[in-house]
């Protein structure tokens, strides 16, 4: 035996507490639990969206084809909307506002400002992403009816509010598409006044078949030409060159051939034609001049019909878009609360307690240490 005491085994520091450490923090599990019964429950009614995975508008596909100023102006308007942007759209004040407004959430939250009306709502509402894209959109509530219609609430003023989008977004591109329709209608009349000045001075005209109906031509008076000429020797064997009808025939073997070098001979320029044939070797020389100012007018007129169609598109994409977002499940009245969770408050008691109690167990030890060492110390 000691000076202060028998010896023996050495005591565990904690172990004079060990009823401290244990009775507390079950002592404040059950406080919690209790606590959880009497506190007002939350219930959260909960729905689930589907948003559109692509751009469903159809007029960008029919402008993409009209290529140039057009391509260029539409690749800033018709964006993919991600499912993050549509699920910010809940906290929006466009959204909040008609909900708070029709659901009198300041009297139910015993608020007078709407500032602070829409800081409650928006605390109270949870919407998040998952998996492919769906929207998972949470309301919480003291009173379980309320929750699901403010849940439902916040879908009907989205849609809402998505069709205003929607169709300031369809007239922002019918004005784009009006200001195009209307610069490519003045670029095809001017383009076609051009061709038509082109086409008068050369000659050359859109009629199919004008080079081949030339080309025949000169092919027909030739062959009329010789078989004239044969006609005409068979005569002078019988009949003198005074007679009338070897007069005749000659009188029109010279027309002839005088229409086949009107025909053969390439035409000056300064000369406005005043037929429709052309000499063969010309129509080189009037295509390079005339096809380039063609193929502008067939262009401006394809453009001007793609945006055309492109516009009609858009009439119909302004009441189609938005409504492209399914609601997979709308809120239903939710019949177990969300909060507060009995036995989650008791667990989270009973760990608090429980560290606390560890914590006051070791300063008391520490204090106990200090105290028995200056008496160890004595002689």
């Amino acid at each position: 035996m000691g000076r202060f005491g028998r010896t023996g085994p050495a005591i565990p520091p904690l172990w004079w507490a060990r009823w401290y450490v244990l009775v507390l923090p079950v002592a404040a599990a059950i406080g919690a639990g209790a606590l959880a019964r009497v506190l007002p429950p939350t219930f959260t009614a909960t729905a689930r969206l589907l948003p559109p995975q692509t751009h469903s508008n159809a007029a960008p596909v029919m402008v993409a084809q009209a290529g140039g100023q057009a391509a260029l102006g539409l690749s800033a308007m018709g964006a993919k909307v991600p499912s993050e942007l549509y699920a910010q759209l809940f906290f929006s004040r466009s959204v909040q506002d008609p909900v708070i407004e029709a659901q009198a959430l300041r009297e139910h939250y015993g608020l007078k400002s709407i500032d602070d009306a829409r800081l409650r709502l928006a605390a109270a509402t949870s919407a998040t992403v998952g998996r492919g894209g769906i929207i998972e959109l949470a309301v919480s509530d003291r009173d379980p009816a309320r929750s699901a219609a403010l849940a439902n609430a916040l879908i009907g003023a989205m849609y809402e509010m998505g069709r205003r989008i929607t169709h300031e977004a369809a007239e922002r591109q019918k004005a784009f598409y009006d200001q195009l329709i209307a610069e490519t209608t003045t670029r095809l009349h001017a383009a076609d006044e051009q061709l038509l000045m082109l086409e008068r001075s050369s000659g050359l005209t859109r009629l199919r078949g004008q080079e081949e109906a030339s080309s025949a031509a000169v092919v027909e008076l030739k062959g009329l030409l010789t078989t004239r000429e044969v006609d005409l020797a068979k005569m002078l064997r019988s009949a003198t060159p005074q007679h009338p009808e070897v007069q005749r025939m000659r009188a029109e073997i010279g027309a002839l051939r005088a229409r086949l070098a009107q025909l053969e001979r390439p035409r000056p320029k300064e000369d406005a034609p005043d037929w429709l044939l052309l000499a063969p070797s010309d129509y080189p020389q009037l295509r390079r001049s005339v096809e380039p100012a063609r193929r502008s007018v067939e262009s401006l007129s394809t453009v001007l019909q793609e945006l055309m169609k492109a516009r009609e598109a858009n009439r119909i994409d302004d009441a189609r878009d938005f409504t492209t977002i399914v609601v997979l499940d709308y809120a239903v009245v939710p019949e177990r609360r969300s909060s507060p969770v009995t036995m989650r408050l008791a667990a989270s008691g009973f760990a608090a307690a429980l560290a606390l109690a560890l914590g006051i167990a070791l300063w008391q030890s520490r204090r106990r240490e200090a105290a028995a060492t200056p008496l160890k110390s004595m002689p």
